[in-house]
Formats: structure tokens, sequence, C-alpha cells
């Protein structure tokens, strides 16, 4: 018999390495301003478009030796690692969080959205506004229906004045 935890477990794992893979267009976008749908994937070097063959979760940058298969450019780190952790991340969340809950959903959009914003950072210094302020409603919203708004409200309007600070101080 199998063991559905189990399965949804390896499946979410499997589901969050493709969102990692698509997480890194978001990456890699986002912060240019670039649309995250049009063109599909490319080399950051040389421009030419991917096959689907070339665009598997961690082992094709394995198989390619970490280049590019036309320009030969290196392809960072972060793609494979991004990859790898959002399958982690999706995986732990189905394991602790039972798959037919809204907080499952909702831990899902969440991390998703915090890991990218977090790499955005790392490698920008921005957080684009086009990530956080639906983030925040989504947080909002979230809150909303667990029956703590006010809190919520709060530690958006604080978490927000702080990072707001920072940006004005640097």
């Amino acid at each position: 018999m199998v063991d559905l935890h189990l399965f949804s477990v390896i499946s979410f794992s499997i589901l969050g390495l493709l969102f990692g893979s698509f997480s890194n267009v978001c990456v890699h976008r986002i912060p240019r301003g670039e649309s995250i749908v049009s063109p599909g994937s490319q080399c950051p070097n040389c421009h030419t478009s991917i096959a689907w063959y070339d665009n598997i979760p961690i082992f094709s940058w394995l198989y390619l030796g970490r280049k590019c298969r036309h320009c030969a450019a290196t392809i960072t780190w972060r793609y494979p690692f991004l990859e790898l952790s959002m399958g982690i991340l999706w995986g732990l969340i189905a394991w602790y969080i039972p798959f037919d809950s809204l907080h499952f959903a909702q831990a899902i959009v969440l991390v998703s959205l915090l890991w990218i914003l977090t790499l955005i950072d790392l490698e920008t210094f921005l957080l684009p506004n086009a990530l956080t302020f639906p983030g925040i409603a989504l947080g909002l919203l979230f809150a909303w229906q667990d029956g703590y708004i006010f809190d919520a409200v709060i530690g958006a309007v604080a978490g927000y004045a702080i990072f707001w600070l920072v940006a004005k101080l640097f």
C-alpha cells in the first residue's frame, strides 16, 4: 500500500523543483523590469532560447557542466541552488502541514514569495514593489482568514517602516 503522506511529500518536492526553475526567471527578470512570461527561458549571456531538455531542474545544469550549451558561459550556482532549495521547502511544507488544509496553500505561496524576495535582495539589494505589495496583501488576507488581522496590520506597518527606514538611511 502506498503511503499517501510520503507520496505527497515527494510530489510536492518535485513540484517545488519545477517551481524553483520558474523562480529563477523571476529572480533574474523582475528586478530588471522584464516580463516573466515571454520570451521563454534564455541564456543571460548569449540570449539563445533554452530547449526544454536543457531546462530540467538541477540535472541539466550538471549534465551541461554548468555551462550554456550555445556560448559555453558559466551558469551561476544560483540556478540549481534555488531549484533544490525550493524543492526542499515545498517538501518540508508537505511533510509538516496537512495537504488538505488552507494553511498548506498559504505556506506554499508565502514561503515561495519570501524565498524569491530573499534571493532578489541578495543579488540586487532591492525588494521590488511588484512582489512586496502583493505579499503584504496576501499576508493580511491570510491573517484575516485566521482571525489575526489586527496583529497582522501592526506587523505589516512595522515591517514596512523598518525596511523604509533602512532604505532611506542607506
